[in-house]
């Protein structure tokens, strides 16, 4: 039998999920509506009047609909994020319990279930592979083997809140890293 509360937060999500899409629906409609009542060019003055209700009824309605339905969709977006990073962390923090220390990406990718980055295809008749993005963690310091993307990732790192001393620059041979503002080994 399924866990009540997860049971209860799965029904709270899809809850959201329809109540969101029926307030994002009806705000659509209702501008529409308005949009409609601009449309009449040749009209009474009394029709006029009515028309002119009609967009700012259609537009009263519409815009606040249409924004309680997108800050639905926005807290979802916000709580699913939330949730893979949580995930995330737990396993690499089980990771780095169960290897004492030392992961690499291709332990936490499979571990987490996630596909790592890599470049796969041919060349004429010679195939190419390789990897994009490299990090280990040896002995509490994170090693940067190989960076293939346009960020900077030892300054992210470090924006992120991981000292600079335990960030080594591995693709730098280790007469070149006594040079880097990073750990040396």
């Amino acid at each position: 039998m399924q866990d009540p509360l997860a049971l209860a937060q799965l029904i709270m999500k899809i809850l959201k999920k329809v109540g969101a899409g029926l307030l994002l629906s009806l705000g659509f409609f209702c501008l529409m509506i308005a949009i409609g009542g601009l449309v009449d060019k040749d009209e009474t003055p009394q029709e006029e009047r009515e028309s002119l209700d009609t967009v700012i009824g259609g537009i009263a309605f519409g815009v606040p609909l249409m924004a309680a339905g997108g800050w639905i969709i926005r807290g979802l977006r916000k709580q699913y994020q939330k949730d893979i990073s949580d995930r995330l962390q737990s396993v690499f923090y089980q990771l780095v319990q169960q290897k004492n220390g030392y992961i690499n990406v291709l332990n936490f990718a499979t571990a987490a279930q996630i596909m790592p980055i890599v470049h796969v295809g041919s060349q004429g008749e010679r195939q190419v592979y390789g990897c994009i993005l490299h990090l280990d963690i040896k002995d509490g310091k994170i090693w940067l083997q190989h960076n293939g993307t346009e960020n900077d990732i030892a300054a992210e790192l470090v924006e992120m809140g991981v000292p600079k001393s335990d960030i080594i620059i591995g693709f730098h041979s280790a007469f070149k890293r006594q040079f880097t503002e990073y750990a040396g080994s």
